[in-house]
């Protein structure tokens, strides 16, 4: 504030001498032939300091202004002793400084001039340092606990630890290390173990695990762990903290499943049980085989609690009939699971679980069915959990989606059925989240022109004016192990973009990888994030009854509101075009649209395998074959290398079974011009988790 009213006041005076100047009465010389000679200017008052970092560490100043990376320039108070301190990053050491100041010692520089100094950091370790954290470490079981690596580092190997690092998580569960029942590989892929920066777990039995993280970049590994505590619920909970609730008959404690000291209920409506609920510190039990109608929206209005089942046999099922919602939260409530519960639908159409407000953490559905309801819609909510859930024809019409967070963080979607959205709109929709994580999913049938997923960014809308950036990115989001299925109709499979084109949202920082992703569609992936989409060992089978006749994998550029996209990166994948009504075929396009004329830059497509044989031509050159890459901008805007050449599309087999009828059917055989013709990229292992070594090849699966 004291720099801001220095400088205002120089500018006031500077001005109030011109003015007096104009009028006769301001201060000069006379030369000898009458000629008025200004006065010498006032010395600035501030002067403006820059600085650079090259390599991995920061610039910090004291008195405080400069701190680069963020923020390399400052103006100081003219004649200031300002003093510069460089800090390297992990695996980094300072070299030296240049500009204003040299040597490696302090720099302490006299602020009687505008300056200029740089800062080099050297690369001294390429050892990984591993980060982990996670959002709780301690809990009732079932606890539900994110796990966060993206702070690891690999200097002098990779500027994207996020993308080119394999990492595999172990969460010591090995009670609880079953396998995930949907995704790419039902009943084979074991929820102890998950790979990507992110990852996320529920742990179901009380006890301490170690779980550990190990980080590999191609040549080196390293490690680390952390401790999760979980709690018995039968002691978190113990006497009449637990509630056990029939419909018709009151329980009795110590029967059937029902706890000894429970508190006992005869109660007929969710009404009911949700103010129980809103007592907090409850565990609500519900009797297996009985069931419930809703009787009006009633909100939980405390933290703390499980809703679940007792006894033995069919699953509790709470039957929505009219408009209103299973469970409400208001603002501020965290910490609730809901397990073991079937909602089915009977005319009603709101959702299940829905949150109202702000302020929520923790909140985890565990094992629901759902037929015939609307979704699960959460907002606001740092660390939100859906696992094993299986819901089918949701309906709801316009604005329902099978699976919403907005404006979130801490997300995982692991191990659902999401299946038959036709009746709504999206399967499964994120809005403005950062970390999220959606894996091992079985997902089928999204409305017609929308998408099975949709990944959007965060932006905030103002009376009467247009959606502007909010600051903060969609970021750091992993897609993984999923059978996607466009069902009946579709316009494009997975999507990565802001809302609309009049929503300046920005997305970064996606993995998509190990996806089977096939059906009724031409499109299957859109992407108008603004930088760093990695697209990597994926199995595409496209068809083309659909409104979009665009390439399989679509890296567009049509929203005005935000930057052209930058920096995709599509390895290893597998693409097969059986036949169809539209014979025409592109694998991969760089494009714009909208009257857009700024294309998508750095795009990197490399060893992807691709067989389109009753292709008779495409949609971009008219030419009578297919096209690996079908675009209109500048070459330089993309990189292309060991793919599929646009002949071999058409005419040269793979070797791979046509048409794959099942997973193993990708295996390339002997003698397929895919084996060791593929490039070195940061891919190290292959769809079925197999190590890539030696000459790489081409394609989602290894020989």
């Amino acid at each position: 504030m004291k720099i801001t009213r220095f400088r205002f006041a120089a500018a006031t005076f500077v001005a109030t001498l011109l003015l007096a100047g104009c009028n006769g009465g301001g201060s000069g010389t006379t030369s000898s032939s009458g000629a008025s000679t200004p006065a010498p200017a006032p010395a600035p008052t501030t002067y403006i300091l820059t600085t650079a970092v090259t390599g991995s560490g920061a610039i910090t100043s004291s008195p405080a202004g400069i701190n680069c990376g963020a923020t390399c320039s400052a103006s100081f108070t003219s004649g200031a002793n300002v003093t510069l301190t460089a800090t390297p990053g992990a695996g980094y050491s300072f070299t030296g400084w240049s500009g204003a100041c040299s040597g490696t010692g302090s720099c302490l520089l006299a602020m009687n001039v505008a300056r200029s100094v740089s800062a080099t950091f050297s690369v001294t370790s390429t050892a990984i340092t591993v980060s982990l954290s996670a959002n709780r470490v301690t809990g009732v079981a079932p606890l539900s606990v994110f796990f966060d690596a993206t702070g690891t580092v690999s200097p002098g190997v990779t500027a994207q630890p996020f993308h080119d690092i394999k990492y595999t998580w172990n969460f010591g569960d090995t009670a609880g290390g079953a396998t995930w029942g949907y995704g790419t590989r039902p009943n084979q892929m074991s929820k102890n173990v998950a790979y990507g920066a992110m990852a996320g777990h529920v742990f179901e039995t009380p006890g301490t695990y170690t779980v550990t993280v190990s980080a590999f970049d191609g040549t080196n590994t390293n490690s680390k762990t952390t401790t999760i505590t979980v709690t018995d619920p039968n002691v978190v909970f113990s006497g009449t903290n637990t509630v056990c609730v029939a419909n018709g008959s009151a329980p009795v404690a110590g029967v059937n499943g029902c706890p000894v000291g429970a508190d006992v209920r005869n109660l007929a409506t969710t009404q009911a049980i949700v103010q129980l609920g809103s007592l907090g510190n409850k565990r609500i039990l519900l009797k297996r085989g009985d069931h419930w109608d809703v009787s009006g929206t009633e909100y939980l209005k405390a933290s703390n609690g499980i809703i679940g089942a007792y006894g033995s046999g069919a699953a509790p099922w709470i039957r929505i009939a009219t408009g209103n919602s299973a469970f409400y939260f208001l603002d501020g409530v965290s910490n609730w699971t809901f397990m073991d519960l079937d909602f089915v639908g009977a005319g009603g159409v709101n959702p299940i679980i829905v949150t109202s407000g702000a302020g929520h953490s923790n909140i985890t559905a565990l094992r629901l069915g759902q037929t015939s309801t609307g979704g699960i819609i959460v907002g606001f909510v740092d660390g939100f959990f859906v696992q094993d859930c299986n819901g089918s024809g949701y309906i709801g019409g316009g604005g329902h989606v099978g699976i919403y967070a907005e404006i979130g963080s801490r997300i995982a979607i692991l191990g659902n059925r999401v299946y038959d959205a036709t009746q709504i709109e999206h399967n499964i929709r994120m809005q403005g989240n950062y970390k999220i994580v959606i894996s091992n999913n079985t997902i089928y049938g999204p409305a017609a022109t929308k998408q099975a997923i949709t990944v959007r960014g965060r932006s905030e809308q103002y009376a009467g004016h247009p959606e502007t950036w909010s600051g903060v990115w969609a970021e750091h989001i992993v897609v993984s192990d999923n059978d996607v299925d466009a069902g009946p109709n579709s316009g494009q499979l997975v999507e990565f973009a802001p809302t609309n084109t009049g929503c300046n949202e920005y997305i970064r920082d996606i993995v998509f990888e190990r996806n089977y992703v096939h059906g009724s569609v031409g499109t299957m992936i859109v992407s108008e994030a603004s930088e760093n989409v990695t697209i990597r060992n994926n199995l595409f089978i496209p068809s083309d009854n659909d409104v979009y006749t665009s390439p399989t994998i679509y890296v567009l550029h049509k929203n005005t509101y935000i930057p052209a996209p930058t920096s995709h990166y599509i390895y290893n994948n597998s693409f097969y075009r059986p036949a169809g009504a539209n014979p025409h075929y592109e694998a991969i396009g760089v494009a714009t649209g909208n009257g857009v004329v700024t294309y998508p830059t750095g795009t990197v497509a490399k060893n992807n395998l691709v067989y389109a044989p009753f292709s008779t031509g495409n949609d971009y050159s008219g030419s009578a074959t297919p096209v690996f890459i079908a675009t209109s901008g500048p070459a330089n805007n993309w990189t292309i290398s060991n793919n599929s050449t646009d002949s071999q599309i058409k005419n040269t087999a793979p070797s791979f079974t046509t048409p794959p009828a099942s997973l193993s059917d990708w295996r390339p055989l002997s003698g397929s011009y895919a084996i060791g013709s593929g490039a070195a990229v940061p891919v190290w292992d292959d769809f079925f988790l197999a190590s890539r070594t030696g000459t790489y090849d081409m394609g989602a699966v290894v020989h």
